[in-house]
């Protein structure tokens, strides 16, 4: 059983985590319709609890026939609805990674504090 303070930080944790995963932004080429957005799911694992770390894995799946962009732009939010505060949610990201969907390394880049490039 977790004491207060590790249930409030654990409570943050999954607050950020889970607001900052709602709100990525993905941009990529400007699509014509609304059908050709791809489908995004977002799974969220706490493999090692006594760490308080998440994992949150994106996947990004493009509707059939629509072909994929050389490139997407993953940004995460700033700000929290409500508060005019500047936050630094992408200080928490660690281990960034991104794979095909067969699994093969692709290259990203961080493009500033809170956006990749893959």
């Amino acid at each position: 059983m977790m004491n207060q303070k590790c249930s409030s930080a654990f409570r943050v944790a999954i607050l950020t985590i889970l607001m900052a995963a709602s709100t990525v932004a993905i941009t990529a080429q400007p699509e014509k319709t609304q059908s050709a957005a791809p489908q995004i799911s977002f799974t969220v694992s706490m493999l090692k609890p006594h760490t308080h770390m998440l994992e949150v894995e994106v996947r990004i799946k493009r509707r059939p026939g629509v072909s994929a962009p050389a490139e997407e732009l993953l940004v995460m939010p700033v700000w929290t609805p409500g508060s005019y505060l500047v936050r630094e949610f992408e200080r928490h990201v660690q281990d960034f990674a991104a794979t095909d969907a067969s699994g093969q390394a692709l290259q990203w880049e961080k493009v500033n504090k809170d956006a990749w490039r893959v």
